[in-house]
């Protein structure tokens, strides 16, 4: 093999290795920590602690407790608003919180539409035993069904089926990573001064991070600006950070 082939074959093996690393990388994210239900119920839990995902779920829920419920709930909003925003902060309701997660991402992953919206099993029940240690009076008031179907996730069959497609091909996230170091290397072996091969291959790699980076800035500013409430707007960034 001439020097000008290995090299012309080391530098189409770097770029090889660094697309197929950056491509590998988020495929192998998405595969730990979306496609794994485990993980997206714990991710999803997990952002409770931010308070502005907090005041997006209170809203609704204290919204389903008047439009259900009798009338006298309508004038104590701002005391069902306060006992809903200290039982989210709670254990028990991560747990419920936690398995009603799973449950939308079982239904994502099933194609079974109607069960994609976020339902929290016995909120109705967390919520009325908070508002009882205000008022028991109130607390007795508040309906069964708060907290079904809480959050509708998304009416978009394209980005269930892009979801779906993305999760039935999940094997590239430990594929592509594996690929792309052999592809390195192997521009490493082939090279004609190795030493500056490694080099290359390094500062590739450091490109390829960087490129990855500001993707995740752009797709990041691309999500967010699809919600133009401020308060949904927060919560939604806590979702992505988390």
């Amino acid at each position: 093999m001439s020097p000008r082939t290995r090299r012309v074959g080391s530098i189409a093996l770097v770029v090889i290795g660094c697309v197929l690393a950056l491509a590998g990388g988020v495929a192998y994210y998405a595969r730990e920590q979306i496609f794994d239900s485990d993980a997206f119920a714990d991710n999803a839990a997990e952002t409770l602690k931010d308070d502005q995902v907090q005041q997006a779920l209170a809203d609704p829920i204290v919204d389903q407790a008047i439009d259900r419920g009798p009338d006298a709930l309508i004038n104590a909003r701002p005391l069902l608003l306060s006992a809903t925003e200290g039982v989210l902060a709670s254990t028990p309701f991560r747990s419920v919180f936690r398995k009603g997660a799973r449950k939308v991402h079982k239904a994502v992953f099933s194609k079974d539409r109607d069960e994609i919206a976020l339902t929290v099993a016995n909120a109705d029940v967390l919520v009325a035993d908070a508002v009882s240690a205000k008022s028991p009076k109130l607390g007795a008031k508040i309906p069964r069904s708060v907290g079904d179907r809480l959050v509708e996730l998304t009416e978009s069959n394209a980005l269930l089926t892009v979801v779906r497609v993305s999760e039935d091909v999940r094997f590239f996230g430990l594929l592509l990573p594996l690929v792309a170091l052999l592809c390195l290397a192997g521009s490493v072996v082939v090279a004609v001064d190795r030493r500056q091969a490694l080099l290359v291959a390094s500062s590739a790699v450091a490109v390829a991070a960087m490129i990855g980076f500001f993707g995740f800035l752009i797709a990041r500013a691309v999500v967010l600006s699809q919600f133009e409430d401020e308060t949904v707007h927060l919560a939604v960034a806590a979702v992505w950070e988390a």
